[in-house]
């Protein structure tokens, strides 16, 4: 059955099985380490929980109910848009059960997070890996830089989760085989939130540095990139619209940079950008030869 085929380990780019299956037992044993110490401080686990090994295990048994049953059950009735739709609806509504350790107000973030953004992004990674491991190694590392994002002054924590959506383009480019962007998009991916995370705690650190040299690196040769990738493949028309779209993504940064709030503008910039480049990865895809 097709939905059996998503549960099995699959070779995908330089990541073998075997390194699949080694990387999600180090992130499990990473975080039963680091949440035993929390535990043994506060009496709970990821500053609300209590010790239960499911806790351990939900990213993985999320990620083989909604990704793999679920979303593979609906494909063989549904459209791909509207099973990511229902699967992501039923994996934010189960985030409810959360409700006995957390305040209202936090379970209804974290059922509206993870029902719009996280859970649409899982299931973008399954059905281009084709395989649930992938999703279960970005659950984990998610879970653990989650935690970690709530230790944040509140005012700060916006930068951080939006940095989540830089992992947009890097999907849409590994689908459409543009390895040069992908590989310029998953370098931002990586280094912007360790640039805003080192900006937060350690301003003045060798390391903050380097990631904010490295960030703008990245960002910039992306955006170089995909003024060329408009120039190459867009036409008529769609190429003026589309430049004069990705110029104004670049104004808006500008502006939020130098001319405003950056605290308040940047995080947006990080939301706009990525939903820009998807856009323009996805309506140039079509005049490709």
């Amino acid at each position: 059955m097709i939905f059996l085929e998503v549960l099995k380990f699959k070779q995908i780019g330089f990541l073998s099985p075997l390194m699949q299956i080694v990387i999600i037992c180090g992130l499990f044993t990473l975080a039963l380490v680091t949440q035993r110490k929390e535990y043994k401080r506060t009496g709970k686990t990821y500053g609300r929980y209590p010790w239960r090994i499911s806790t351990f295990l939900s990213s993985t048994y999320e990620e083989i109910i909604f990704r793999g049953f679920i979303l593979y059950g609906l494909l063989m009735f549904l459209t791909p848009v509207w099973s990511i739709v229902i699967s992501s609806t039923l994996f934010g509504l189960w985030h409810i059960k959360n409700y006995k350790w957390q305040t209202k107000k936090e379970t209804i973030h974290q059922v509206l997070y993870a029902g719009l953004v996280f859970g649409p992004l899982a299931c973008l990674f399954v059905l281009w890996t084709e395989t649930i491991w992938v999703a279960v190694i970005i659950h984990y590392i998610h879970n653990l830089i989650a935690y970690e994002n709530e230790k944040i002054p509140l005012k700060n924590r916006f930068m951080m989760v939006s940095n989540i959506f830089l992992g947009l383009p890097v999907v849409f480019a590994a689908i459409y085989h543009e390895w040069l962007y992908c590989f310029f998009a998953s370098g931002l991916f990586i280094f912007s939130p360790l640039f805003h995370f080192y900006r937060i705690h350690k301003p003045h650190s060798v390391m903050f540095r380097i990631y904010k040299v490295l960030d703008w690196m990245f960002a910039i040769s992306a955006f170089v990139y995909m003024y060329y990738y408009i120039y190459e493949y867009a036409h008529d028309v769609t190429q003026s619209i589309l430049f004069l779209l990705l110029s104004s993504v670049v104004f808006f940064f500008w502006y939020g940079w130098k001319r405003a709030n950056y605290e308040k503008y940047h995080p947006w910039f990080h939301i706009v950008a990525p939903i820009v480049s998807s856009a323009i990865l996805i309506l140039t895809h079509f005049y490709k030869p």
